[in-house]
C-alpha cells in the first residue's frame, strides 16, 4: 500500500545507483513486506524479487534487511 511507502533519500538513491525498479522493492523491504507479498505487489516473480535484493544488497555492501532498513532510515 502506498500510502505507508517509506519516502527514500534521494541522495542515497543517487550515491548507491538505484534504479527505479530497485527503489520500489526497498520501499516494500522497509514497510516490513516479505518477498512472496513484494512479489505479488509488483506482479514480478519471487525469484526476481531476490535478483533486485541481491543486487541492493551487493551495490550498498550491507547483507540483510536489518542493515539495508537502517542505511535508508539513518538520513
Amino acid at each position: 500500500n502506498a500510502g505507508s511507502r517509506e519516502i527514500l533519500n534521494q541522495h542515497i538513491l543517487d550515491l548507491y545507483s538505484i534504479s527505479k525498479r530497485e527503489r520500489q522493492v526497498i520501499e516494500l523491504v522497509l514497510a516490513g513486506l516479505s518477498n512472496k507479498e513484494i512479489s505479488e505487489d509488483l506482479t514480478i516473480s519471487p525469484v526476481t524479487v531476490k535478483d533486485h535484493i541481491y543486487r541492493i544488497y551487493k551495490k550498498t555492501a550491507v547483507s540483510n534487511r536489518v542493515q539495508l532498513t537502517n542505511l535508508f532510515r539513518k538520513e
